[in-house]
């Protein structure tokens, strides 16, 4: 279950530390334009996150999260969070062409390939002006939190105290269920109090009232671009139409 990623021209002196990870995924995953991504978290030796509820888990300082997107099989980028003392550090990383390593981005590159890449900024942008993660959720990693103990990431929870979230592509689950779980992957980072989109009262946590008179401005923001509003510069055909079926049913 271990993974090794090599990474050049290091932003951070300690990352170098702790290039042994262990790979994770998600109940419901970000839309990415339609690229693979491998999730992979590090933690330094003899330390463990602990989770305490849904939401995010406490980590230790010096904790790396790795998400490595990659099109056909070929890797592009690399975006990586460091706990440090006095918060998450993002860092973004492009690959090289032998896929051997990859190096820190100087935000020049634009492309890659016709891939956009994102930039420091934007990377405040969707994680707030004090950077958190956004997809290691407790409710989001709700399947792998056996594997994460037994490979000694986690200390072992209390599952009671966690509602695990759908995944968005179950047919066997309900419409509104992996409609909700969507959402709040996609929008609630910035659909809240403290995010980009917090002068709007609309909020798109999975528990949070959907207000119904919202619900033709979501699916038209959706199917024109608009949202999310980062991170993805293609429509996603099978979330507009998700939504759609479940905007249609709202009353």
């Amino acid at each position: 279950m271990t993974h090794f990623l090599i990474l050049t021209g290091l932003l951070f002196p300690k990352l170098s530390d702790f290039k042994q990870a262990v790979p994770y995924n998600v109940a419901t995953p970000l839309f990415s334009d339609y690229t693979d991504k491998e999730r992979m978290i590090s933690i330094p030796s003899g330390k463990k996150v602990i989770i305490t509820d849904n939401g995010l888990p406490q980590f230790p300082e010096g904790t790396v999260l790795f998400k490595t997107f990659s099109q056909q099989g070929i890797k592009i980028e690399t975006r990586v969070l460091l706990k440090t003392p006095t918060g998450w550090e993002p860092g973004i990383y492009i690959w090289n062409t032998t896929q051997q390593n990859a190096y820190l981005s100087n935000g020049g590159e634009k492309k890659v390939n016709g891939y956009i890449l994102p930039t420091i900024r934007q990377c405040h942008s969707c994680h707030g002006k004090d950077i958190q993660p956004i997809g290691f959720k407790a409710r989001n990693i709700y399947q792998q939190i056996p594997a994460l103990v037994q490979a000694g990431i986690l200390e072992t929870p209390d599952l009671s105290k966690i509602s695990p979230l759908p995944n968005w592509q179950d047919t066997t689950l309900t419409i509104e269920s992996r409609a909700r779980a969507y959402l709040d992957v996609n929008c609630a980072h910035c659909h809240n109090p403290t995010g980009m989109c917090n002068k709007s009262d609309l909020r798109l946590a999975y528990d949070a009232y959907l207000d119904p008179t919202y619900k033709k401005l979501i699916l038209k923001f959706m199917q024109n671009g608009k949202m999310p509003l980062l991170g993805t510069h293609m429509i996603h055909k099978e979330g507009v139409a998700l939504i759609a079926n479940y905007i249609a049913k709202l009353k």
